[in-house]
C-alpha cells in the first residue's frame, strides 16, 4: 500500500514549487499520466481531478462504481477514499492534483472546505461542452515546452487560472466536517489494517483480525464495506491476484507455482478468478505485456497519443481565460452548470473484479 507521495502511475509528472514554507515538499499541483493499470485504494489530501482521454475506467468512489468513457472529467475531493480499474487495454488517463489549501491562503476562500460536484458522465453534453476549459487547461499543464524558459510560469498560471475555473464554475456543497472526524478515524484504522495484508505470508481471515482488534465481526466488515466500496473478502481475494499478476510479468514462475505460493488450493478457481479479475487467462496475460517495468504502463505511441489528444484541446484554453477574467459575461449561463450527482452513478451488481485503490 503506498502513501500519495509515494504513489506514482505516471508516464512522467510536473511540479510546481511554491517557494513557501512547508509547501516545496508537496507542491500545490502534480499532474500524471497512466495508460492500463489498476491504482490502488487510497486517499490524499489533494483535489484530483481525473479526465479520461481514450477508452474506459471504472472509478470507485466512497463505495460508488462510477463507469467513465473518452472525454469524461470527475473532480475526487480531498480525503475521499477511491480507487480505479481500466476496463479496456487502450484506455489513456490523465488528471491533475491540487493542493486546496494552497489555493485557499492564495485567494479562494473555503476551496478546502467545498465538495464540489462534477461527474460528466451524469449530466448532459452541455455540460462537458462548459467544462472544456478545464480539459485545456489539465492539457497545458501536462504538456511542457521545455525549450522555453517562460514555460514553467505558464504552467503555474496555467495551475491557477484551473483552480479558479473550478472554484468560479463548478457546483458544490459544504462539507460535513463532523461527518469527516468521524469517518478519519475508521479510515486510518482500515488503512493500517490494509498495509499489515501479506498475500505472501497469507491473509488472515476477517474473524481473525477482528478478535486481534477486539472489535465485532459485523461492526469491521461494515468498516471494510464503507470505506472500500467491497467487502474484505473481496478485497483479500484481490490483493493476491494482484501479486499473482506482478509475478507474471516480473519472474518466470511458472503459473502453477504462483497459485501454489499464494495459496490457491485449486487451479480451475485461480483460473477463473484471474480471468474474471484482468480479462485474460494467467498465460495470456503474461503474453500480452513482455514489456513490462515497474510502474510504467504506456508505450511511446501511447504518450504520443496523449499529446495528440490534449494539443487539440488547447483552443479551449481561450474561453476559460475569458470566463474567468469577465465572469459577468457567464452570470446568467452558471445554472447550465448545475445537474445530477447524488443517485445516478451506476452501483455495480458485483464488485469481485474491482481494482483496490
Amino acid at each position: 500500500m503506498k502513501t500519495d507521495d509515494e504513489h506514482r502511475t505516471s508516464a512522467y509528472e510536473t511540479q510546481f514549487p511554491t517557494g513557501q514554507a512547508g509547501l516545496t515538499e508537496r507542491p500545490y499541483c502534480r499532474t500524471f499520466t497512466h495508460g492500463w493499470a489498476d491504482v490502488p485504494y487510497h486517499w490524499h489530501r489533494a483535489l484530483e481531478v481525473v479526465y479520461v482521454l481514450r477508452g474506459q475506467l471504472r472509478l470507485m468512489v466512497e463505495g460508488l462504481a462510477c463507469d467513465m468513457s473518452a472525454g469524461d472529467v470527475m473532480i475526487i475531493n480531498s480525503n475521499v477514499p477511491h480507487n480505479s480499474v481500466s476496463k479496456t487495454r487502450d484506455t489513456l488517463v490523465c488528471g491533475v492534483h491540487l493542493d486546496p489549501y494552497h489555493f485557499e491562503r492564495s485567494g479562494l476562500p473555503e476551496f478546502s472546505t467545498r465538495h464540489f460536484l462534477c461527474r460528466s458522465f451524469l449530466h448532459s453534453r452541455s455540460f462537458s461542452e462548459k467544462i472544456a476549459p478545464m480539459k485545456a487547461l489539465i492539457a497545458r499543464l501536462i504538456i511542457g515546452l521545455p525549450d522555453q524558459p517562460e514555460d514553467a510560469m505558464s504552467r503555474a498560471i496555467a495551475a491557477d487560472m484551473l483552480a479558479l475555473f473550478i472554484y468560479a464554475n463548478i457546483p458544490f456543497k459544504e462539507q460535513d466536517l463532523s461527518e469527516d472526524a468521524a469517518r478519519s478515524a475508521g479510515r486510518a484504522r482500515i488503512l493500517r489494517l490494509l498495509n499489515e495484508l501479506d498475500p505472501v505470508a497469507g491473509v488472515d481471515t476477517l474473524g481473525a483480525i477482528a478478535e486481534r482488534e477486539n472489535l465485532s465481526l459485523s461492526y469491521l466488515s461494515r468498516q471494510f464495506k464503507e470505506h472500500l466500496g467491497m467487502g474484505y473478502k473481496t478485497y483479500a481475494l484481490n490483493l493476491r491476484l494482484d501479486k499473482a499478476a506482478e509475478d507474471l510479468l516480473r519472474t518466470d514462475a511458472t503459473v502453477t507455482d504462483i497459485a501454489a505460493r499464494l495459496q490457491f488450493g485449486n487451479p480451475t478457481v485461480f483460473y477463473k478468478k484471474f480471468k474474471e479479475r484482468f480479462g485474460w487467462s494467467p498465460t495470456d496475460y503474461r503474453r500480452q505485456k513482455p514489456d513490462f517495468s515497474g510502474d510504467q504502463t504506456m508505450s511511446d505511441q501511447d504518450i504520443r497519443d496523449i499529446r495528440q489528444l490534449l494539443t487539440a484541446r488547447f483552443p479551449d484554453i481561450k474561453d476559460g481565460v475569458e470566463r474567468i477574467l469577465f465572469p459577468t459575461s457567464y452570470v446568467g449561463r452558471r445554472r447550465l452548470m448545475s445537474g445530477p450527482h447524488e443517485a445516478s452513478a451506476q452501483r455495480p451488481d458485483a464488485l469481485s473484479n474491482l481494482a483496490t485503490r
